[in-house]
Order: structure tokens, then C-alpha cells, then sequence
């Protein structure tokens, strides 16, 4: 009976845990103005809408309409002193990065006329700025997103290798509280 009892109680816990789900705290519209850069092969800019979705459990999700594209930028977040919120991209994240600038680079080399295969990136360098608090709105003002590296591919037939550049200004509106 014991035994019964402690494997009742152990499927209900099991249960619980793996069927919670966060819930939203704050939800803000967002304007993602964006400038990309290859190296000797040009810049591209883009102005794209989207939602920010911080969740109870201390993650969010980055949501970005990217011209019919969802894309869904994930991590954790940290309030400091209810002045600042510092944004960290988890795998999911990244992995969603480097989508996006493999159709980037995909665009370019259409918009150029050229074959383009097998790309892949080394990212240098990801910096994701701290988004200051508005005190009277309680949402966050600016933030931007910096990425660097270089992107290599069979361009033409040739491979090469260039430096990106891909930088994100983020402008947070219309604060929703859940």
C-alpha cells in the first residue's frame, strides 16, 4: 500500500512539473529597423514589426513578423533594480539568428543574380544591449541587437568568404500587462 501510494504521489508531481507553462507578465509591440552589411558585396535594410513576450518564469519570446517569415528569437531575461532588462538568447535563439541570416544572405545573392550554396556563418561577436525602463510607461525604451563575423559560401561556383555585419535597433511600444 505504501508502495502504491508513493508511486501515485510521485506520477501526480511528474504530471504537474512537466505539464507547467509559463505566463505572459508583459507583452510590448515592437519596430525592428535592421542594416546588414557583406563585405564587397553590399548593405541591406529592412523595417520589420513584431511583439516582445516576457513570461513569469523569466524567459521571452522575441517574436518578428519578417516579411510573411514568424521568426521567434527565445532566452532568458533579468530585471535589474527595475531599471533595465538584460536580454539572453538561449539555443533556440541562436539557432533562429543564424536562420535568418542565412535567408538574409539568401536575399542578397538573389537580389544580385548570383548562385549562393552551403552557407555558414562564424559569428564574432553578439551583443545584445541593455533595454532601459521607462518609468512612466513601464516598458522598455530602445534596444539593439549588433552581430558580427564572417559568412562563407560557394558564391558562383567560388567559394568565398566575406565579413557580415547585422544590426538591429529595437523600439518598444504599446505596453500590454497580462
Amino acid at each position: 500500500m505504501r508502495k502504491l501510494f508513493f508511486c501515485i504521489v510521485a506520477f501526480v508531481l511528474f504530471v504537474s512539473v512537466n505539464t507547467y507553462a509559463a505566463d505572459p507578465v508583459y507583452q510590448w509591440n515592437l519596430v525592428l529597423v535592421s542594416k546588414a552589411k557583406i563585405s564587397h558585396v553590399g548593405t541591406d535594410y529592412s523595417i520589420t514589426d513584431g511583439t516582445c513576450t516576457l513570461y513569469d518564469d523569466n524567459t521571452f519570446d522575441l517574436y518578428e513578423d519578417d516579411y510573411g517569415t514568424d521568426r521567434h528569437y527565445t532566452g532568458s531575461y533579468q530585471i535589474i533594480n527595475g531599471k533595465t532588462i538584460i536580454f539572453s538568447l538561449d539555443q533556440q535563439g541562436l539557432n533562429e539568428i543564424e536562420t535568418m541570416l542565412t535567408d538574409w544572405v539568401e536575399g542578397v545573392a538573389e537580389e544580385e543574380g548570383v548562385q549562393i550554396s552551403n552557407i555558414s556563418f562564424v559569428i564574432k561577436q553578439l551583443k545584445i544591449s541593455k533595454a532601459k525602463i521607462n518609468k512612466k510607461t513601464n516598458m522598455p525604451k530602445k534596444m539593439t541587437v549588433t552581430i558580427k563575423g564572417t559568412v562563407s559560401a560557394f558564391v558562383d561556383g567560388s567559394y568565398e568568404t566575406s565579413k557580415f555585419q547585422h544590426k538591429g535597433k529595437l523600439t518598444f511600444f504599446s505596453n500590454a500587462l497580462f
